[in-house]
């Protein structure tokens, strides 16, 4: 494999890409730009957030806690934006507006599902295909 090539893979887990089509309830029709997932904030972040939260759990990290470590590297790391439209008007892709949704019962469990597809597309396809498959 060329150099070029592999070079050009760490630059779209870094930079991200949209993509579309996440084949997830609801999700259809839905671009999210994300990053790839061995991004590496994520990895910082993770590697700092699982590290305090064994030391104040002093065992096993709760399943609530996993989740909310899920939800923060979703926010912060991977997720860039979204088509998300509510009665027409765009919904803003804001790190407040996020945490709502993942908040939320109906709709949580299925972003964090359609963010965790999108971003391992990003890390196996090329930045240029998901870009043209999104319209972007």
């Amino acid at each position: 494999m060329e150099l070029a090539k592999i070079k050009e893979a760490g630059a779209r887990i870094r930079a991200g890409a949209w993509v579309k089509d996440i084949p997830v309830a609801g999700f259809r029709g839905v671009a999210l730009r994300v990053r790839g997932t061995s991004n590496a904030d994520l990895r910082s972040l993770r590697e700092k957030l699982v590290a305090a939260a064994v030391t104040e759990a002093k065992g096993p990290i709760p399943p609530e806690k996993l989740t909310a470590i899920n939800d923060r590297l979703i926010t912060e790391t991977i997720l860039q934006d979204w088509n998300i439209t509510e009665a027409g008007a765009t919904v803003p892709c804001t790190p407040e507006k996020v945490a709502e949704f993942l908040a939320d019962p109906d709709l949580g469990t299925l972003l964090r599902e359609a963010v965790s597809w999108a971003s391992d597309q990003v890390a196996e396809n090329g930045l240029s295909e998901l870009e043209a498959a999104a319209g972007n």
